[in-house]
C-alpha cells in the first residue's frame, strides 16, 4: 500500500484487459486504514472522476465496496452521465 495515513492509496494503473470491461473508461481503487479517512478519500476520487466524466459526457460513476476500507471508483457507461451509483 502506498500513500500516507492522511492520503488514501490508489492502485497503480494496470493493463486495460486486466482491470476494465468495455463499459469502463477508467477505474481507481481506494484503500483507507481508518473510517475517519473514508469520506475524504471517496469524495476526492469522485471529484476526479467527475472532471473526467465531463470530457466524455457519456458515462457516470460507479462506486463499489469490495471490503472494509477498500473501494473501486469507475467511470462507466453502465451508469448514466451525471449520476453516481453505489454497489456492494
Amino acid at each position: 500500500m502506498t500513500g500516507s495515513a492522511s492520503e488514501p492509496a490508489k492502485s497503480p494503473p494496470q493493463a486495460e484487459s486486466d482491470t476494465m470491461t468495455e463499459t469502463t473508461l477508467e477505474k481507481t481503487e481506494i484503500f483507507v486504514r481508518h473510517a475517519r479517512e473514508l469520506d475524504q478519500a471517496l469524495n476526492s476520487g469522485i471529484r476526479d472522476l467527475q472532471a473526467k466524466a465531463s470530457t466524455h459526457g457519456t458515462a457516470g460513476i460507479l462506486v463499489t465496496k469490495l471490503a472494509p476500507g477498500r473501494f473501486t471508483l469507475e467511470l462507466s457507461h453502465d451508469v448514466p452521465f451525471g449520476y453516481t451509483y453505489e454497489k456492494s
